[in-house]
């Protein structure tokens, strides 16, 4: 039993593992989003500090010119303050998720 176990765990790790590869790197990623969402998912990032995945988005927004835009700055806005909401903490700034201050 113990045997069955330990091979279906390793079937699930090695399934993860070959999906992530798949799924690309951030940058590849990132590329493929829409302006909204990459202004949604630099509040995500930021507050689960996937630095990695911060640092990609806010070089493509950059990339877009949406570090201007208000849009991008409201949808951000919102979406970290409902996150932030969650643990009674202060959002992080707009200008200090794109400068990976976060």
């Amino acid at each position: 039993m113990k045997k069955y176990k330990l091979m279906l765990g390793s079937a699930l790790l090695m399934g993860l593992s070959a999906c992530t590869v798949f799924l690309g790197e951030p940058e590849e990623r990132v590329a493929k989003f829409s302006d909204l969402e990459l202004c949604t998912e630099l509040a995500d990032k930021t507050y689960k500090y996937h630095a990695e995945w911060q640092w990609a988005i806010s070089d493509e927004i950059k990339k877009r010119a949406l570090d201007s835009s208000d849009r991008c700055m409201s949808s951000y806005d919102t979406r970290m303050t409902r996150l932030m909401r969650k643990i009674k903490a202060s959002p992080i700034s707009f200008s200090e998720a794109l400068d990976n201050k976060g």
